[in-house]
């Protein structure tokens, strides 16, 4: 019966031992800005108040987003063995200054917010400000693309959901990473995940996040199909016919062989908008594209002017 006793005795301190140690590693986790794991985790969707309950400890945080969140983008942290609050140190994340963002703000801010850049993935619209470059590790970026954007936002600190409970705020204050400071509107809503930066004072506005159809100029490809074994058109004496494909008020605009039919302004199929393929001469006539665009693109084609320049005259 003693060894029996014994033996329970043992088995009780080795239970709370046990229990001991995993409190231990679950404080030492938070400590270092990791979730605790050995416990069970309740929360409250209206305060954003998550609980982790162990045997011995219960551990809070007001999350801002969501609760798979890391520690460092939650506030109001607290351990309590039993009922004694054990410290936790600050887990606010450190900035890199070797990362340094230069904006301009527009002292007079009229005309709204108005698409930067946008990719395949993202659209990204500035408001008072006229432009944006990152410096990282003495790298000058001038593209704001979603990897930068994406490297942007570490740099900030995460304000919250806003009320419609989707769209993310983050904000930078003034100081060596940004002089002038800024905020960041990150969209999560059905075909809208545009990226809207500006000062720090910038407020929510009315146009952002609404779904837009303004990123043609962005997105376009122009693609040339025209057949390998396509031939020159030649009159009766020899001479070579080119296919005027587009003229304006000042010239004729020329492929050496007749190719216009082959070549298709396209758009991909992207944010909800199904992919289109144009005609380059309905392209060219709707103004959905310009020469130039067609000159930038790599299409070789030759202008003639359409009246001679006049000789001997001032």
């Amino acid at each position: 019966m003693k060894k029996l006793f014994k033996g329970i005795v043992k088995l009780v301190f080795f239970i709370v031992f046990v229990l001991f140690v995993m409190t231990g590693i679950d404080y030492y986790r938070m400590r270092n800005g990791l979730v605790p794991i050995f416990n069970k985790s309740y929360y409250n969707s209206k305060t954003r108040i998550q609980t982790y309950k162990g045997v011995f400890y219960e551990a809070k945080r007001q999350y801002f987003a969501s609760v798979r969140e890391p520690l460092e983008e939650s506030s109001d942290i607290h351990f309590y063995l039993f009922t004694l609050p054990l410290p936790l140190p600050s887990l606010k994340k450190e900035v890199d200054n070797s990362y340094q963002i230069i904006s301009e703000e527009v002292s007079n801010c009229s005309q709204g917010s108005y698409l930067y850049y946008a990719d395949l993935n993202q659209k990204v619209y500035f408001y008072c400000i006229s432009g944006l470059s990152i410096k990282d590790n003495g790298k000058t970026i001038n593209t704001v693309s979603s990897d930068v954007i994406d490297k942007l936002k570490d740099q900030m600190d995460f304000m919250g959901l806003l009320k419609d409970q989707t769209t993310m705020y983050f904000q930078l204050e003034e100081g060596d990473v940004s002089p002038l400071g800024l905020s960041l509107y990150q969209c999560n809503s059905y075909n809208v995940n545009d990226v809207y930066i500006g000062p720090k004072n910038m407020t929510f506005n009315d146009d952002f996040c609404t779904y837009k159809d303004d990123d043609f100029k962005f997105i376009y490809t122009i693609v040339d199909e025209t057949p390998d074994n396509i031939q020159e058109v030649v009159d009766e004496e020899g001479n070579v016919i080119f296919e005027t494909f587009y003229e304006d008020d000042l010239y004729y605009y020329q492929f050496n062989v007749p190719k216009s039919s082959y070549i298709f302004v396209e758009t991909p199929e992207v944010r909800g908008k199904a992919a289109t393929k144009t005609p380059l001469s309905v392209a060219l006539s709707t103004g959905l594209i310009t020469i130039k665009d067609l000159e930038d693109k790599g299409i070789t084609f030759d202008s003639v002017k359409k009246v001679p320049d006049a000789v001997g005259l001032d």
